[in-house]
């Protein structure tokens, strides 16, 4: 693996690891916004917003830690 391609395997994981950051956030402000408006939250999209991220986090770190010499 080239020293360019190992650098965008790490900024894919890096990017998963922002796009778990962002579910987080939408988990929060739904929460919020659920409560201010007396009704129940609907949790799916930050849940596959999160999942997404594990996604892109197992295929970026994972072919980087895990590579072949």
């Amino acid at each position: 693996m080239t020293v360019s391609t190992r650098r965008v395997m790490v900024s894919v994981g890096l990017v998963g690891a922002a796009v778990i950051v962002l579910a987080v956030v939408m988990a929060i402000a739904e929460g919020y916004a659920s409560d201010a408006e007396y009704r129940t939250g609907n949790l799916a999209p930050a849940a596959l917003t999160g999942l997404l991220g594990a996604c892109l986090m197992l295929l970026g770190f994972g072919s980087t830690l895990f590579r072949r010499e």
